[in-house]
């Protein structure tokens, strides 16, 4: 009788966190550049006597982890490794900008001696720029207009930086008095004048943020107090081999902590992530392996 096949693992699939309440997963990672289960245990050994050799040796504890490196990073991934609080928004065809907050001073942000609000021109969607706005009150009517971002510059008609801290007003804007409205030019924005007369003091400021229309926006705040790092359950597969084998490992109670965030010209990011893998005292393990071999 002829020896069996050997059983080989070839390649990643998928890796498919999922709620342990539910059972629901929270979503898949497919852009995987490759991924290890580390079962890493430690002996004990009993050494004595003249003799240099140990008498015994005993299992200690099992470092037991899974280290992944993938290429895209999905809501989920925030969430699980960096305890985060998303938000989503699935379509915006207009637009969004946000109410003017003040940095400095109290009369640029005022709705009725200064900024009552910005407002998005109608039909203009196409020339927002995304971003974060600083306005300065150069006297007591007129603003300057700065920056923080030059990502979106070339959208729509082309908005020029005036200076190294991104300044985008040529020259100072109006402030029109009983709610009148002055074009941001070439951003799709209006300021709103407050419903009174403009009176602002000059260096006190405000900001505000843009966002364009899009197909998708996700908000990500990492680093909240009161952030936790959920426990989850995970099944990691190999890449389906062309004879029709599956090998899945199913991990009944992971947790993981800690996602780089990668920024190197020219090159995708691929963080490296590291979640430990716990023993689940009701399946009384802490994983599972399905190997299995399809009728094709």
């Amino acid at each position: 009788m002829a020896l069996s096949q050997p059983r080989e693992v070839y390649g990643i699939h998928s890796i498919i966190p999922y709620s342990r309440t539910t059972l629901l997963p929270h979503g898949v990672v497919r852009v995987l550049d490759g991924g290890e289960i580390s079962l890493s245990a430690e002996l004990n050994d009993l050494y004595g006597g003249s003799n240099p050799y140990p008498w015994a040796s005993e299992v200690g504890k099992i470092e037991s982890g899974f280290k992944f490196t993938a290429g895209e990073y999905p809501d989920f991934l925030f969430t699980l490794f960096l305890g985060a609080t998303v938000t989503t928004t699935a379509l915006d065809a207009t637009g969004e900008v946000t109410a003017i907050t003040a940095i400095s001073g109290t009369t640029v942000p005022k709705a009725d001696t200064g900024l009552a609000s910005i407002a998005l021109r109608s039909s203009e969607a196409s020339r927002l720029k995304h971003g974060r706005y600083i306005v300065v009150a150069v006297n007591a009517t007129t603003v300057d207009v700065y920056m923080q971002s030059n990502i979106d510059q070339s959208r729509g008609v082309s908005l020029a930086s005036i200076s190294d801290a991104l300044k985008i007003t040529a020259s100072p804007l109006t402030v029109s008095d009983t709610a009148g409205v002055t074009e941001i030019p070439t951003t799709g924005l209006n300021l709103v004048g407050g419903s009174g007369t403009v009176a602002m003091t000059a260096g006190h400021s405000g900001y505000f943020d843009v966002f364009t229309d899009h197909s998708g926006r996700s908000n990500i705040i990492v680093g909240k107090a009161s952030a936790t790092f959920p426990e989850f359950g995970a099944r990691m597969t190999a890449k389906k081999a062309a004879d029709g084998k599956v090998f899945e490992v199913h991990a009944y109670k992971c947790r993981g902590a800690g996602m780089p965030i990668g920024f190197q010209a020219n090159e995708f990011a691929k963080p490296e992530l590291e979640m430990k893998l716990l023993y689940d005292s009701t399946a009384d393990a802490v994983f599972e392996v399905n190997a299995v071999k399809e009728v094709i």
